[in-house]
């Protein structure tokens, strides 16, 4: 998987492509899961093709030092219990035959290893948060439906301007950048008539 960040205000967008789009949400999960993320917090597809894709979500927090600290504390964990799991493999006998020598339960034992397992997956995950390819093509569109006064009435839009597909032509994203875009526009329009 191809990863990318990118500084948004005090927030960190997380970038994830790959050629396999269960694997994002598999990823985007494990964040959750890990306490990067909040449960209001949504995967925005820039594009999904059946068998892979490209896809965002932010991470927020006070500072950008609190939103990488989430990202490399959820990462550490995801690799932490990928390894854990890993026990998972070995015969059941021969694990129970490890755990009678080590006097513990099987619980006892997953927490051991996790302790034992964390400071080596941490380091590697600073490392790779480190190494992600910084981004700043993705950039906001806000448009006013009815009253400007209402705040219910602002919508905001999300464009990845790095990638050309079919919800942003490359002849608009100059009116994107510009926050002029007719098309999304006119479907905000059409939907907000539909409900009204």
């Amino acid at each position: 998987m191809r990863f990318q960040r990118q500084l948004n205000g005090k927030n960190i967008i997380l970038i994830l492509e790959d050629k396999d789009d269960d694997l994002i949400r598999r990823t985007f999960d494990s964040f959750f899961h890990h306490g990067a993320i909040d449960k209001d917090t949504s995967l925005q597809w820039v594009y999904e093709l059946n068998g892979g894709g490209r896809a965002f979500f932010f991470v927020n927090g006070k500072s950008p030092e609190e939103c990488r600290s989430k990202i490399i504390r959820a990462f550490t964990m995801m690799n932490v219990y990928k390894k854990v799991n890993e026990k998972l493999n070995v015969s059941k006998p021969y694990l129970d035959s490890v755990l009678n020598k080590l006097n513990l339960t099987e619980t006892e034992y997953d927490e051991y290893l996790c302790e034992l397992y964390k400071p080596y997956f941490y380091a590697k995950a600073v490392e790779w948060f480190d190494s992600i390819e910084s981004y700043n093509m993705i950039h906001t569109a806000s448009f006013c439906i009815g009253d400007p006064a209402y705040r219910s009435n602002w919508f905001v839009d999300y464009y990845d301007l790095g990638v050309v597909d079919d919800n942003v032509y490359e002849h608009e994203m100059k009116a994107v950048k510009e926050g002029v875009h007719n098309r999304t526009m006119r479907s905000y329009k059409e939907g907000y008539a539909s409900i009204s």
